[in-house]
C-alpha cells in the first residue's frame, strides 16, 4: 500500500487518514476468532494534562509549548495465538497522543513463521524559537519584502531609520511527519523477503542568511525566515537466504528527495554602497537563494557469508550506487540592473556521484582461547559532475565578472581503504589480552592534500576477579598527510593562466584540521563491581588527546576527558534505586594570523592570534521506584500503588580565551552557560484488578547565557540584520491525571 500525505496537511488530518487506512485493512476475521485460539490483551488510558507556562524550548519535540490543558490518550491492543494451538495469526495496534502536538500510531500483523507487515505514522514537531523579530513580510510571488514606508538613509543598520518600528514577531518551527511500511515474508527453500518504504514530510519555517556584496568590506546580510517544504521517499528491498554454511543477501536501496519550496527572494534593506553596482541598494535590489535541489540515490548490493568448519567464517559484501541531481539552475542574478553578458554554461548541473563499497572479513579461532579477525574496507565516491567555467555575479551586487575572473566547480571525490586486524587471547582464566592494528588510506580530488595515511595500534586488557571486571584500552594513531599545497583549490577553480604559482586565499601556513598531520592518543578504563544481587557500582574514565604536530595556524591540539560513576541498589523486589554522575571536559587550541591584501601583513607576526576554548559538562541523576512485582502478573494481592521519582541535573560552561599580537586589539569574550534541572514524580493507584489512576508531575527549569544571542538586537551588528533572539530560559510544571483500564 502506498499512501502519500500532502505537505500542507495538518497533524490531525494525517492521523485520521492513517487510522482510516488501518480500520479498512484490519483482518476482521482475526478479531472474530474463538477465545480458545487467541489471547487478547490491551490497555486504554485517558487523561488530561496541564502546563502552567509556555516555552518553545520545553516543547521543542513534544509540541507542549503553550500554557493550558492538553488531552492525553494511549491505546494498545494485542491479539496473540495461544502457545500450544495451531493458529499462527496475530495482530497488534498502538496509538499514542501524549499531550501536545506529537503523536504516533502503529499497527502490525502477520502469521508466525510466514510473514509480517508493520505500518506506522509519526508526527513530530521541532520548535526552535518564538522571540525572533524581522522587518520582512510576505510580498507574494515568493518575495520577502519590506514595509512600504521603509527608509534606508545609509548602508549599515544605523541608517535603517524605521527598523525597530517595522519589526514583527517570527516563530521558527518545523514539523516532520513520517509514514512507513515494513514487510517481511518467509519463502520456500529458506529464502526471506524484506521490503520497506518510508515517506517523510518536513514543513515549517527555518532561518537562512541572505547576503549582498562581494568582500568583507561591502557585504551586507540579513537573517531571513524562509519556508521549509520537503519530502523524501526511501525504499529498501532485500532477498536473503541462510541455509547450512552459506548465507546470501541481495538488496536494493533508493532515496528520492523533493524540495517543493520556491527559491528564497528578498528585498535589499540596505542603502546603496559605493562598491556595489547601480540599483543594487534599497529599493530596487533583490537577492535570491536557491533551496536544496531535488536529488535521487539508488544502490544495489550483494553480500555473502560462508562458514569453514567450526571456527572460521568468511564474509564479503559489495554495493554500487548512483546519486543524481539535475534541477534547473537559477539565473546568475535576479537583479535586472546588473549586466550579465554570458548565459549559464548549462541549464542543469547534471551532477552525478557513483559510490562503490567493498567489505571483506575473516574471523577464526587459531587456538583455544584466541580469536582473530581480519577486515578490508574499500569506499569510493567517484564524482562525475561535469566541470564548467562560470562567469559569476558575486553577491547579487556587481555586474558579471570577466572570463579571467570566472570560477570552475570542483567535483570532489574521495577513496578510502582500510585494513584492520584484531586479536584476543585468554592468558589465564581471569585475564584476556586484546590487540589491534588499523591502516587507513584516503585519496582526495581537488583538495590541498592528495593522500592521507593513518596507522593505529591498540592494546587492551580484561581482568575478572570474583564479581568485579576491569577493562583497559589504549590506542595510538599517527596520521601523515603528505605534501600540503594550500593554494591548490584556488588554482583548481580559476581558468588556466589567471593564477600565479604563489597566489593564495588562505594563509600558506594554515592547515585544515581534517587534512593535517595528527597524533591521537586514547585511554579508556572501565570498572564494574557488583556486590551480589543487591548493589552495583561502576566507574569509567576516558581520555582523548589530539596533537596536530605540524600545524602552525589552524587547530593545533585538542583533548577530551570524561569521568562517569553509576550505582544501583535493589534491596528487594519492590525497590529499585539508580544513581549516576558524569564530568566531561573538552579543550581546543587554535592559532592564526590576521592579514589583508597588503603584502606586509602576511608575514607580520605581530598580527598573530590564539584562541583557547574550554567546555565543561556536569551531569547528575537519581531514580527511585517502588512497585509491586505481583501487579504485572495479574495478582489481586500485594500493594495497591506504585511510586517513582527521577531527578536529572545538567550544567555546562564554555570559556573562550583570546590572545593577540601587539598589532591587533581584542576584548574578553563572556562565558557560555546552561543549566537544566528536571524532576519527575508519579503515583499509580490500583482501583481494581484491571483499572488504575495515575498522577504524574514534571518540573523542569532551564537557564542559559549565550553572548551571540543575548547581546545582539536586530540592529546591533552594523552590517547584519539579526533576529534579536535571546538565550532560552524557562520554568514549567506539567501535571497529568489519567485513568487506565486493561482488557
Amino acid at each position: 500500500m502506498v499512501m502519500a500525505l500532502p505537505a500542507t496537511c495538518n497533524a490531525s488530518t494525517g492521523a485520521a487518514v492513517f487510522v482510516a487506512a488501518l480500520i479498512a485493512g484490519l483482518p476482521m476475521t482475526l478479531l472474530a476468532e474463538d477465545a480458545a485460539t487467541h489471547v487478547r490483551t490491551g490497555e486504554l488510558e485517558l487523561g488530561i494534562g496541564f502546563l502552567d507556562a509556555g516555552s518553545f524550548r520545553f516543547g521543542r519535540y513534544s509540541g507542549l509549548a503553550e500554557r493550558g490543558l492538553e488531552p492525553i490518550a494511549v491505546f494498545s491492543l494485542s491479539w496473540q495465538p495461544v502457545w500450544d494451538g495451531d493458529e499462527r495469526r496475530w495482530f497488534e495496534l498502538e496509538a499514542v497522543q501524549p499531550g501536545g502536538s506529537a503523536r504516533r500510531l502503529a499497527a502490525e500483523t502477520g502469521r508466525r513463521g510466514t510473514d509480517r507487515v508493520r505500518l506506522s505514522f509519526i508526527d513530530m514537531p521541532r520548535y526552535r524559537s518564538a522571540d525572533g523579530r524581522t522587518p520582512f513580510r510576505d510580498a507574494g510571488a515568493g518575495l520577502l519584502g519590506l514595509p512600504p514606508d521603509w527608509q534606508a538613509t545609509g548602508n549599515t543598520t544605523a541608517g535603517l531609520d524605521l527598523l525597530e518600528a517595522s519589526l514583527r514577531p517570527v516563530e521558527v518551527r518545523e514539523r516532520r511527519r513520517r509514514l512507513a511500511v515494513d514487510y517481511r515474508r518467509t519463502l520456500p527453500e529458506d529464502w526471506q523477503l524484506r521490503a520497506a518504504w518510508r515517506h517523510d514530510l518536513q514543513g515549517g519555517t527555518r532561518i537562512l542568511g541572505g547576503e549582498f556584496g562581494t568582500t568583507g568590506g561591502n557585504s551586507r546580510a540579513a537573517l531571513l525566515p524562509a519556508a521549509l517544504d520537503q519530502r523524501t521517499d526511501v525504499f529498501d528491498l532485500a532477498l536473503e537466504r541462510h541455509a547450512g554454511r552459506l548465507g546470501l543477501v541481495a538488496s536494493y536501496s533508493g532515496s528520492l528527495f523533493r524540495n517543493d519550496a520556491a527559491p528564497t527572494r528578498w528585498q535589499n534593506p540596505f542603502g546603496a554602497h559605493p562598491q556595489w553596482a547601480a540599483g543594487v541598494g534599497y529599493p530596487d535590489g533583490i537577492g535570491q537563494l536557491g533551496q536544496a535541489p531535488d536529488n535521487s540515490f539508488h544502490q544495489i548490493g550483494l553480500s555473502t557469508a560462508y562458514r569453514l568448519g567450526n571456527v572460521t567464517t568468511l564474509t564479503a559484501s559489495a554495493s554500487h550506487g548512483r546519486m543524481r541531481q539535475d534541477d534547473v539552475l537559477l539565473a546568475y542574478t535576479v537583479n535586472p540592473q546588473l549586466v550579465t553578458e554570458a548565459p549559464l554554461p548549462r541549464e542543469s548541473l547534471d551532477a552525478r556521484l557513483d559510490t562503490s563499497v567493498v567489505n571483506l572479513a575473516l574471523s577464526t579461532r587459531p587456538a583455544r582461547g584466541s580469536q582473530l579477525t581480519l577486515q578490508y574496507h574499500f569506499d569510493e565516491r567517484n564524482n562525475r559532475t561535469p566541470r564548467e567555467s562560470w562567469r559569476i555575479v558575486r553577491g547579487d551586487a556587481e555586474n558579471q565578472r570577466s572570463d579571467s575572473a570566472a570560477r570552475l566547480n570542483r567535483p570532489y571525490g574521495l577513496r578510502t581503504q582500510r585494513v584492520t586486524g584484531r586479536f584476543s587471547h585468554r592468558l589465564t582464566r581471569e585475564l584476556r589480552l586484546l590487540a589491534g592494528y588499523e591502516y587507513r588510506q584516503e585519496e582526495r580530488d581537488y583538495s590541498e592534500v592528495r593522500r592521507i595515511d593513518a596507522h593505529t595500534a591498540s592494546l587492551g586488557l580484561r581482568y575478572r576477579v570474583a564479581l568485579a571486571t576491569l577493562g583497559i584500552d589504549l590506542a595510538r594513531e599517527r596520521r601523515d598527510a603528505g605534501e600540503y599545497v594550500g593554494n591548490r583549490p584556488l588554482r583548481d577553480t580559476r581558468p588556466p593562466g589567471t593564477v600565479g604559482a604563489d597566489d593564495f586565499d588562505n594563509h600558506p601556513l594554515l592547515r585544515k584540521y581534517y587534512l593535517a598531520d595528527r597524533d591521537r592518543d586514547r585511554v579508556q578504563v572501565r570498572v564494574d563491581m557488583p556486590a551480589g544481587d543487591v548493589f552495583h557500582l561502576g566507574a569509567a574514565f576516558a581520555l582523548n588527546r589530539d596533537d596536530y604536530r605540524n600545524s602552525v595556524f589552524g587547530l593545533t591540539d585538542s583533548s577530551m576527558r570524561s569521568v562517569m560513576l553509576d550505582a544501583g541498589w535493589t534491596p528487594n523486589e519492590d525497590w529499585r534505586v539508580h544513581a549516576f554522575m558524569g564530568r566531561d571536559r573538552y579543550s581546543t587550541a587554535q592559532a592564526g594570523r590576521s592579514f589583508t591584501s597588503a603584502p606586509p601583513t602576511v608575514t607580520d607576526p605581530d598580527r598573530n592570534w590564539w584562541v583557547d576554548t574550554r567546555d565543561r559538562f556536569n551531569t547528575l541523576g537519581l531514580t527511585v521506584e517502588l512497585s509491586d512485582p505481583a501487579r504485572g502478573r495479574g495478582s489481586p494481592a500485594g500493594r495497591p500503588f506504585d511510586l517513582g521519582a527521577e531527578f536529572v541535573h545538567v550544567r555546562s560552561r564554555g570559556g573562550i580565551d583570546v590572545e593577540a599580537g601587539p598589532a591587533l586589539v581584542t576584548d574578553p569574550v563572556p562565558d557560555l552557560y546552561s543549566r537544566l534541572n528536571h524532576l519527575r514524580a508519579y503515583a499509580s493507584l490500583r482501583v481494581d484488578e484491571r483499572s488504575a489512576l495515575r498522577l504524574a508531575w514534571t518540573h523542569e527549569r532551564y537557564a542559559s547565557r549565550d553572548f551571540a544571542l543575548d547581546a545582539t538586537d536586530p540592529a546591533t551588528i552594523a552590517n547584519v540584520i539579526a533576529l534579536g533572539e535571546r538565550s532560552p530560559r524557562y520554568a514549567v510544571n506539567w501535571v497529568t491525571l489519567g485513568f487506565t483500564r486493561s482488557f
